[in-house]
């Protein structure tokens, strides 16, 4: 075979691999697959990331006091079981390169076996775009979650 059909098969491949790559986390894509609890026992933080045209084929990774709790593609959802008092989420873009760029985050002060909320979204503006992190309620999560 010529290089060139070889070397065009290999960059094909190589793309698709990048593309499904980028595309998935580490998250589940639904609330049963999660374990969603209505009576917790442990103070739980859930992340869920809709789908959306924009920012699709970008990973968030999220960091609970700069600690990995999930990287979300789209469609998928996370929780991750913290103790009370304070905590930091940050919301950082991953892609193929495994460049980290973002700056989003919320402040929490979690309360003993309670359940918080948040919605994962890339926004882009005209001059700009960047994560954004939404403290929702259970209601508001389980819409959003409707995958």
């Amino acid at each position: 075979m010529p290089f060139k059909i070889i070397f065009l098969k290999f960059i094909s491949i190589f793309t698709i691999f990048l593309f499904i790559y980028n595309c998935s986390g580490t998250g589940k894509s639904s609330l049963t697959h999660l374990g969603f609890s209505d009576k917790p026992t442990e103070s739980t933080i859930y992340f869920s990331r809709p789908a959306a045209f924009a920012g699709s084929y970008i990973r968030a990774k999220i960091l609970v006091d700069d600690k990995e709790a999930a990287v979300l593609g789209i469609n998928e959802m996370a929780k991750f079981t913290v103790k009370p008092g304070m905590h930091v989420i940050r919301i950082l873009s991953e892609d193929a390169s495994g460049a980290l760029v973002g700056k989003d985050q919320a402040t929490l002060n979690v309360k003993p076996n309670s359940n918080y909320f948040f919605i994962v979204k890339f926004v882009v503006t005209v001059i700009l775009s960047d994560w954004t992190l939404t403290e929702t309620s259970e209601e508001g999560f389980r819409k959003v979650s409707n995958f």
